[in-house]
């Protein structure tokens, strides 16, 4: 549960920083706002915490040795969130 609200959130993310970035005009005047780029968007939507989530999800459900890795690693991104 907590990965697929974590997709939706994401989604939404991403959708209002492109949203208001077309809204928005680059300082410059060249139309492309700084951060439309895949890193901010990545960054500011947290899209590797859902992701990890999602492969966790998939390789825990096969029973793969892989689950363990993506879990360890979620995992710490989880503590780490909600410690700050």
């Amino acid at each position: 549960m907590t990965t697929g609200l974590n997709a939706v959130i994401t989604l939404l993310i991403i959708g209002r920083i492109l949203y208001y970035a077309r809204i928005a005009r680059a300082p410059d005047g060249s139309g492309i706002h700084p951060q439309t780029g895949i890193v901010p968007i990545c960054v500011e939507s947290a899209l590797p915490f859902t992701v990890l989530g999602i492969l966790y999800a998939i390789f825990f459900g096969e029973q793969q040795e892989w689950g363990l890795a993506f879990g360890i690693v979620w995992c710490g991104f989880l503590v780490r969130f909600k410690s700050e």
